[in-house]
């Protein structure tokens, strides 16, 4: 899908909507009892992202374990790059992340991916303004198929926030800690 898209920009829309369709369709699967948890796993990666303050890490813990845990298919990486175009229909790939938990929080985190990108990006205005479309048509259709997850999303982002932290993603990590401090209400 991502090559598509470097080819068409003029498809941006229909791709937005078809991984908007794609990723809800997904969160309907009982995940396999054998993955890991996602909130275990998001806990550790908060406990170990240095540029955390003891204060924002601490309330990223506490908003954390106020979350439902889940017992969906979560991908964890789910974005363009990882939907292979085929004649028989999309096929999802790369499942190193791949989760049981709550489909809210896969969503936060493939808009996270998306927002991150945006943001810290040094690219055209135009792509800029093509990213943010395709964003964002995404995440209304998303929500449009699953109206209830809107309010669990909201409170998922800044905790995808704090975890990417530990993936040393170091364009990303100011406006990632202000993801967090905004989310969850922390001061400096």
């Amino acid at each position: 899908m991502m090559a598509r898209l470097e080819r068409e920009s003029a498809c941006f829309e229909e791709a937005a909507r078809q991984l908007a369709h794609l990723h809800p369709a997904l969160h309907e699967r009982l995940a396999p009892d054998d993955l890991p948890a996602q909130k275990e796993l998001l806990a550790g990666r908060i406990r170990h992202a240095p540029q955390l303050s003891g204060t924002e890490r601490e309330a990223a813990l506490q908003a954390l374990a106020r979350q439902p845990a889940g017992d969906r298919l979560c991908h964890g990486d789910f974005h363009p790059g990882n939907i292979m175009l085929s004649d028989q229909g999309p096929v999802i790939i790369d499942w190193l992340n791949a989760t049981r938990g709550c489909p809210a929080a896969d969503l936060a985190r493939s808009s996270l991916l998306f927002l991150g990108h945006i943001e810290t990006s040094e690219v055209p205005a135009e792509f800029r303004q093509a990213a943010q479309h395709f964003h964002q048509t995404y995440l209304d259709c998303y929500l449009e198929a699953a109206p209830t997850r809107r309010d669990a999303y909201h409170r998922w982002f800044p905790l995808m926030a704090a975890a990417r932290l530990c993936e040393g993603i170091t364009e990303q990590e100011d406006w990632l800690r202000q993801q967090v401090r905004e989310g969850l209400e922390v001061s400096r």
